[in-house]
């Protein structure tokens, strides 16, 4: 394996060599397919443009952030969030022709612990293999049937300013989905990393050009919002007892249909 600047050469069992720039900033759908021959890339994908190399990013590397979530199946407010997601597709309607379509969307990043940076630093193995940091961050990321997404959605007017030009306008609109879907509340974070942004040319059922779509990625700092140890514990409690509640009364139900 031979390193230049800016360039790695990989080199293949066949003895072919294949070169891939780490400092493109602007990538087309055929580098990202010669990048990554295994990832599935939308035929209307037109090009990424990586952020992270330009700016200077504030992440919260070394806080240490743990993800609990939880699985409800209720009809109500699975009803209720296919209304709100009507609503919202009819209030933003069909995009005019030649305009661009902004999405504002989140990764959330767990960081590392105290542990996990003593493993990193070790010579510790786990089952012959050296601690990797890949295999120790975490990230948040919603799951739909057997697809993953990240948590965000279409910018609207009511999120102000303009996005093509704001970062604020796309991070209101990361705030609100965020909020919407997750029940995560992150107005305290203050430093949103712009990460990348994916960019989509629409076609219409006529074949034509319709309109733009661009979808922001954002990695916010999350140490900002972390909880005091009092008011994680009283939220902890409040969580156990609401999902023992629920347990409780769906018991009651499943006893009530044998009767």
């Amino acid at each position: 394996m031979k390193h230049h600047i800016g360039v790695i050469h990989l080199l293949k069992k066949k003895g072919e060599i294949m070169s891939a720039s780490l400092v493109d900033i602007e990538r087309d759908y055929l580098s990202i397919d010669k990048r990554y021959p295994k990832l599935f890339a939308s035929p209307e994908f037109s090009k990424v443009i990586v952020n992270w190399p330009k700016g200077n990013l504030k992440l919260s590397i070394h806080t240490p952030v743990s993800f609990e979530h939880d699985f409800v199946e209720d009809s109500s407010e699975a009803e209720k969030k296919e209304l709100s997601t009507t609503f919202l597709s009819q209030k933003l309607g069909k995009p005019e022709n030649g305009s661009t379509v902004w999405n504002a969307k989140i990764i959330l990043l767990s960081g590392l612990s105290k542990n996990a940076l003593e493993d990193l630093s070790s010579e510790k193995r786990y089952d012959d293999r050296v601690p990797h940091i890949c295999n120790i961050l975490r990230f948040a990321v919603l799951k739909r049937d057997r697809s993953f997404m990240a948590i965000g959605g279409p910018w609207d007017s009511a999120d102000g300013g303009d996005p093509s030009v704001d970062d604020s306008a796309l991070i209101q609109t990361a705030l609100r989905h965020t909020k919407d879907v997750t029940q995560l509340d992150l107005r305290n974070c203050h430093n949103w990393n712009r990460f990348l942004e994916i960019h989509y040319d629409r076609f219409g059922i006529d074949g034509l050009f319709s309109h733009r779509e661009v979808t922001v990625l954002f990695v916010p700092d999350l140490s900002e919002c972390l909880p005091s140890l009092d008011a994680w514990r009283e939220q902890w409690l409040a969580h156990k007892k609401a999902v023992a509640d629920r347990e409780y009364q769906l018991s009651l139900k499943k006893e009530h249909c044998y009767v």
